[in-house]
């Protein structure tokens, strides 16, 4: 909870997405809270932050959309979820990241 609303000195992922929502950071922001709501088991709001986040590359598409697949999974949205790993996979093109990730 501290990474997503600070310490009272330092700004938490959620004020930064507040703040600067639509820079890099603010986007950045929106990974890292997803995935601490993914790892709480929020999965309305992990999928809400993946959802917006916007990834740079390619391989962090992949990921992302890795992530939104176990967050969906999660939710027993099984079709969804296979689309996503689907999507996953073609994204990531590095072999070695394939066989770690899915």
């Amino acid at each position: 909870m501290l990474a997503l609303n600070g310490d009272g000195i330092n700004p938490g992922f959620l004020a930064i997405i507040n703040s600067y929502g639509n820079t890099a950071t603010g986007n950045l922001a929106h990974y890292y809270a997803g995935i601490i709501y993914l790892k709480q088991k929020d999965l309305d709001n992990a999928i809400l932050h993946l959802e917006k986040y916007k990834p740079k590359t390619d391989e962090l598409a992949g990921l992302t959309y890795m992530e939104l697949g176990h967050a969906y999974a999660d939710k027993r949205r099984f079709e969804q979820s296979s689309e996503l790993f689907t999507k996953s996979s073609s994204r990531i093109q590095e072999r070695f990241l394939q066989s770690l990730l899915l």
